[in-house]
Formats: C-alpha cells, sequence, structure tokens
C-alpha cells in the first residue's frame, strides 16, 4: 500500500519516548491505515486477487484476506473451510455433508492434484479443529490454508476461464 501522505504525524525529537506513528491515507482507496513503530493497521490484505471466480465465492475469499490483515486468523480458516466445501457442492457434492465427505469429494473426483491432497488434509485438521473446539488459529495455519484456497481458486476458476478466452 502506498502512503502518500500523511494526515497526522508524531516524530516530534524533543519527546524521545513518544512512539512515531502516523494516520496515513491510501493512495488507491483513499481510506486511512495507522502506522505505528513500523506496524500497519489494518495490514495489506494477503493473497492474490482474482479475476473469474464467481462474485459469492470471492467475496467469502476476500472477506477471508481482510481478516488476515487485521489478525483474525481463526476467521481466515473457517472462511477457507467454507469455500472449500462451496466448490465441492458446486462441483457437484451433495449438499449438507460433512467436511471429511467434501474433502474426499474433491480427491475423488481429481477437482484437487494428488501433490495438494496433504494440503487438503491439513485444511481439514485445522478446519475441524477451528469448526469444533473453542481455539485460536495461528498467522502459520492462516496463511497456509489462505494459500492452498487461492490455489483451488486458480485451478477451478481462472485457469479454466483463461482457457476459454484462448480458444
Amino acid at each position: 500500500m502506498a502512503l502518500p501522505h500523511s494526515m497526522y504525524t508524531s516524530t516530534d525529537s524533543s519527546y524521545p519516548d513518544m512512539l512515531k506513528a502516523g494516520i496515513y491515507l491510501c493512495h488507491r482507496c483513499g481510506y486511512p491505515t495507522f502506522l505505528l513503530d513500523g506496524k500497519q493497521i489494518p495490514g495489506v490484505p494477503f493473497g492474490s486477487s482474482f479475476e473469474h471466480v464467481p462474485d459469492m465465492v470471492n467475496d467469502v475469499y476476500n472477506e477471508a484476506r481482510d481478516c488476515y490483515s487485521v489478525n483474525a486468523f481463526t476467521a481466515v480458516v473457517l472462511l477457507c473451510r467454507k469455500i472449500l466445501m462451496h466448490i465441492a457442492v458446486e462441483q457437484n457434492a451433495d449438499p449438507d455433508r460433512s467436511f471429511k465427505y467434501y474433502v474426499d469429494y474433491l480427491e475423488d473426483h481429481h477437482l484437487i492434484t494428488v501433490t495438494s491432497q496433504d494440503w487438503v488434509d491439513r485444511i481439514r485438521k485445522v478446519g475441524n479443529e477451528a469448526n469444533h473446539q473453542l481455539i485460536q488459529n495461528t498467522q502459520e495455519e492462516a496463511k497456509y490454508i489462505l494459500t492452498f484456497t487461492s490455489m483451488l481458486l486458480t485451478t477451478t476458476y481462472e485457469y479454466p476461464a483463461m482457457e476459454k478466452e484462448l480458444n
């Protein structure tokens, strides 16, 4: 995020114990962001943006990216879990089934590659814990799951749309 100018900054050298802080406006969206000793709040959304993902799926994915930017890592895990389930149903899996059923469906119907099966199993384990226990997921878990979700959206929506555009 480029930060062209500050609305307020606190860097007065006559107060050495004062933290360096500033509120900046993003030149793209016009919204403010707060910087405090090098930490940006809200942070930059993690992950790629997409052109060919259906709006409903893309909105939930972007919500997960926004959650990541404000350190809401458990929310990231749960939203990505929902996306995985939605994609399975969209690809003709039966609705209202267990999460394991959807993971197996994606694997059995080759909607994920053999080399991705460990990723999906990790999402299943981490997502089940987040869904059924009162825990807080870590940044590493959220990053891992958001990365896989991005890959799944790419192979499910982006690549097929790009192929259609070439023909």
